[in-house]
């Protein structure tokens, strides 16, 4: 059974109430910015020309980390594209009102990276870049699945298949961009057979 984040970190939480257990945060510590960032130094090193990052949120760790990285280089001129589907859309709900809100309720296949809530700062950080927030349907997320799959046999879940569809549909966030990156992420909870039936 695949759980959504939060019912995974309330898990997490529950065991932590142990004293020989210790609760890690999962997103939203400084740490794991940076860890997550050094993958700007490896786009940069790369393709310094990058103009646009493609990346999927969730509880808003890998999108605070890609922040962090871009603005340790001073890219502040790359274009952020932060993509959700629809039914799990909490990044856009928190830029829309200006600070992180609560969903009811997850309606979405992206389960593995849906949260309720997404981290505050990088909702506040992303304003210092050009963004730009994509929310596509369950059916445009499967699309990024299959095609990824078909093209690079490699597996990954609806949460990362978001972005790949920004890619595989043209999507217009990438429109104005010459040197795209799609951060690829993701695939523990899907498997070939799971990804056939969502191709049938």
């Amino acid at each position: 059974m695949v759980m959504s984040w939060d019912e995974a970190n309330e898990h997490a939480l529950a065991l932590s109430a142990s004293d020989e257990v210790e609760y890690v945060p999962a997103f939203d510590h400084p740490v794991l910015w940076e860890g997550h960032s050094t993958m700007i130094d490896e786009i940069v090193a790369v393709l310094p020309q990058v103009d646009a990052v493609v990346a999927s949120v969730g509880v808003g760790g890998l999108l605070a980390g890609i922040l962090t990285g871009l603005l340790r280089h001073g890219r502040t001129d790359c274009r952020v594209i932060a993509c959700e589907t629809t039914g799990a859309a909490s990044f856009r709900v928190a830029l829309d009102a200006g600070h992180p809100v609560k969903l009811d309720r997850i309606d979405s296949i992206a389960k593995s990276l849906a949260a309720l809530q997404v981290a505050s700062w990088p909702v506040d950080a992303i304003k210092k870049f050009p963004h730009e927030s994509v929310v596509l349907p369950d059916a445009d997320a499967i699309i990024g699945v299959t095609r990824f799959a078909d093209d690079h046999r490699q597996l990954v879940e609806p949460a990362c298949g978001v972005s790949l569809a920004v890619g595989y549909l043209d999507h217009p966030a990438i429109a104005a961009a010459h040197d795209v990156v799609i951060v690829v992420c993701g695939g523990v909870s899907v498997d070939a057979q799971v990804v056939a039936d969502w191709a049938g």
